[in-house]
């Protein structure tokens, strides 16, 4: 078989071996950040000492570049995730947080977890509801820039009002400083900010009332006092909106203001607060995680930085820049928005000065509300001009449950693509979900049974929809798998690697099924391997499977039709909704399974063979890895099923390579067999000549004459888990090849 491109392997099988695996030490460069992540560990810990929350630890603090990743222990999920009092809490931890990196960077990220699981991932299911609705085709682009906001819809957001709390008190949900509330300011604000986005042509919606003479709300207090979510009530919002899954009305405020911009389908969301808690000045916040990332902080950025020159240039010179900070999940006024969204702390209520002072100045209100507008036009005048181009080669196939899609991504200047789809004959097209850019597959679970579907991607940015959309595919009826035909014998069921990859570092493994066709689970497991203890996992993994150079399917996050495929294979669970990659594919003859990453980070690649009632069985396995020493060798995990044994030809190919002109290839492997308890079963240095004839007998390329490759012949009972281990002689490190031939 054709050697497969380089990647770090340490590998993992069905549960008991992959376990042992996991356990495999990699080495760890020591982190050049170290000294600040200590700092902010010390200054988090010093918080959590004083908050009321009592036994929630900080069980992790890691810097990573410009990302700060937090681990708290599991007492932390008391606070329900999503509520105000989560929020809350969140704010006080990352204002601790920030008091140490504000002065080392120049914006950075925070990713919480609670006891492993990032916050976001617990946070998917209760949101996935709350947050369907598709973008509309935004106007054309405009120019000059000055005109970059005509026809753009904008709903701005001043947070907090009165609001009826437990007691069925109407109350504001802040206090008085100084003879201002953050209530009261906000609104003022974001009153000007309305007034310059309008005068710019923009269409400007609120989340609440800015009419100040519009009379007395439910609350007994001037509509203009009350929170988001009464007004949302008053104007006619659907009750989804103000009345969402929440455990009271502060709660339910929270939420209502990013679905009223998702309801809305508008452009973007502009959120006003002011802070509070000892410190001084400003930061805007975004989420990371809602599918619209690096939209956000490109509006983040645009917005806070004139917002900050404008007050250093006109009021203030040494005012305090508190930076652009990204959340994966923490505040839902940002999660929860399908669109751009930001959230702008204006200055500290608490700090007398300069910031209560700057917050009653009303020229500082209009010089703040200018910088926003400009930010704001800053964003639109730079977005893309140009349409993005449709996707291509869009597939769709009945899988476990549903109908999977997968197309090719033809263009690197979208902001989302829409998943369509229509009945056959029918001229209507429904729009199934709205997904981020670079998305390249989606899992339709809601399809109808005995339905003949028709499917099409749109692309679209802030120029508007592509000129057109994929190609329809087009499926008959969504089936569940076909039930296992019972097999006799042992056969390969199952590979299994694990490895470290940089940021958008592929790693390939290769497979053959001969004799028919099979179906095949192929995963890429990243963030479910956090519990298990893996520190360093791939957020979020993308799979390829490719047949020669087409690919022919792909997958990013796992479609959750798949859970009773991967429990039926014995394969451990991927936490629900978490961004792990996983699909169900048929292959018959040799095929890729290619996995990466945006991020870098530990990710686990494996196939299964699902059984089925075709006739076909996997007869040979490869990966090709560079060798290092230690824990860094190259392993490869592969599982036995069924009764008996299976005689397998298994090789380490160093020298091999170096005649296919691969450069730095392993001058002397050595090639180790393990059984799943550790004991080693065979192992060989350089192979034996006479092997050459059982290399042609399954196709394997020749060797070279008296190669120091290694290889061997070895009989596998049948219900284990095994590793075939690559290292070099000496400690020798370079590039290596191993392989899994099935012998007759």
């Amino acid at each position: 078989m054709i050697p497969v491109p380089r990647g770090r392997l340490i590998p993992g099988s069905h549960l008991p071996l992959f376990l042992l695996l996991l356990a495999t030490t990699v080495r760890m460069e020591a982190d050049p950040r170290a000294g600040l992540a200590k700092e902010t560990a010390a200054a988090l810990e010093a918080a959590l000492a004083a908050d009321p929350l009592r036994g929630v630890r900080l069980l992790r603090a890691e810097l990573h570049g410009s990302r700060l990743e937090l681990d708290f222990s599991d007492a932390l999920a008391a606070l329900e995730p999503g509520s105000a009092a989560f929020e809350a809490f969140s704010r006080r931890i990352h204002r601790a947080t920030g008091d140490v990196l504000d002065r080392a960077l120049v914006s950075y990220e925070v990713r919480t977890s609670i006891a492993g699981t990032p916050l976001h991932q617990l946070l998917a299911s209760s949101d996935t509801a709350l947050r369907q609705r598709p973008l509309r085709d935004a106007p054309e682009p405009t120019t000059p820039s000055a005109a970059a906001l005509a026809l753009r819809r904008i709903v701005v957001s001043p947070g907090h009002g009165y609001y009826q709390n437990a007691a069925g008190a109407w109350v504001l949900q802040r206090g008085y400083w100084q003879g201002i509330v953050e209530d009261f300011v906000n609104h003022e604000m974001i009153t000007l900010v309305r007034d310059e986005l309008q005068a710019a042509g923009a269409e400007v919606l609120s989340t609440r009332n800015l009419d100040r003479a519009a009379g007395n709300g439910e609350s007994g207090f001037p509509r203009w006092q009350e929170a988001a979510r009464y007004h949302l009530k008053a104007i006619g919002a659907p009750a989804s909106v103000w009345s969402s899954t929440g455990t009271d009305h502060l709660s339910q405020d929270i939420r209502c203001r990013p679905l009223w911009a998702n309801q809305t389908n508008a452009d973007v969301l502009v959120s006003l607060h002011n802070n509070g808690g000892g410190g001084t000045g400003t930061e805007t916040l975004y989420d990371t995680d809602n599918g619209f990332g690096p939209e956000s902080k490109r509006l983040a950025d645009a917005v806070h930085n004139r917002v900050i020159a404008a007050i250093r240039r006109e009021y203030n010179a040494t005012w305090s820049d508190r930076r652009v900070k990204g959340f994966n999940g923490d505040y839902g006024e940002n999660r929860l928005a399908t669109r751009p969204a930001i959230l702008l702390e204006i200055a500290f209520m608490d700090r007398p000065t300069p910031d209560n002072a700057a917050l009653q100045d009303a020229g500082f209100h209009r010089l703040v509300a200018r910088a926003i507008r400009e930010g704001v036009e800053e964003y639109f005048a730079t977005s893309p001009a140009i349409a993005p181009a449709a996707p291509s080669t869009l597939l769709a196939a009945t899988a476990a449950g549903g109908v999977n899609l997968t197309w090719k991504d033809e263009t690197s200047n979208e902001t989302g693509f829409r998943v369509e789809r229509r009945t056959a004959n029918a001229p209507d097209w429904q729009t199934l979900a709205t997904l981020p850019a670079n998305a390249t597959s989606y899992a339709d679970t809601s399809a109808p049974a005995g339905t003949t579907l028709v499917y099409r991607v749109a692309p679209f940015n802030a120029a508007g929809s592509g000129p057109q959309a994929s190609n329809e595919a087009t499926v008959g009826p969504a089936i569940a798998p076909p039930a296992a035909t019972p097999r006799t014998g042992a056969w390969l069921a199952n590979l299994s690697l694990r490895t470290t990859l940089a940021a958008n570092q592929p790693v390939t493994v290769g497979f053959v099924v001969s004799g028919g066709a099979r179906d095949l689970l192929v995963r890429a497991a990243g963030p479910t391997l956090a519990a298990f203890g893996v520190a360093t996992a791939m957020p979020d993994p993308r799979l390829e499977v490719y047949r020669g150079a087409v690919r022919a399917a792909a997958n990013n996050d796992w479609p959750a039709a798949l859970a009773p495929v991967m429990a039926a294979q014995g394969a451990f669970p991927f936490t629900t909704a978490s961004r792990d990659a996983a699909l169900f594919q048929t292959i018959d003859g040799a095929a890729t399974t290619q996995a990466s990453g945006p991020a870098g980070g530990t990710v686990l690649i494996e196939a299964y063979d699902t059984g089925g009632t075709r006739d076909g069985r996997i007869v040979n396995l490869s990966a090709r890895n560079h060798v290092g020493a230690g824990g860094d060798i190259l392993i490869a995990g592969l599982y036995v099923a069924g009764t008996g044994t299976r005689r397998v030809l298994i090789r380490g190919v160093g020298p091999g390579l170096a005649a296919l002109g691969v450069e730095g290839a392993l001058a002397n492997p050595r090639l180790e067999v393990f059984a799943v308890d550790g004991t080693r079963i065979a192992d060989n240095d350089d192979w034996d000549p006479a092997l050459a004839a059982t290399f042609r007998t399954v196709a394997a390329f020749s060797l070279p004459d008296r190669s120091r490759d290694a290889a061997l012949v070895v009989e596998l009972p049948a219900g284990r888990g095994y590793t075939a281990q690559v290292s070099g002689v000496g400690g020798a490190t370079g590039e290596a090849l191993v392989e899994v031939y099935e012998l007759p």
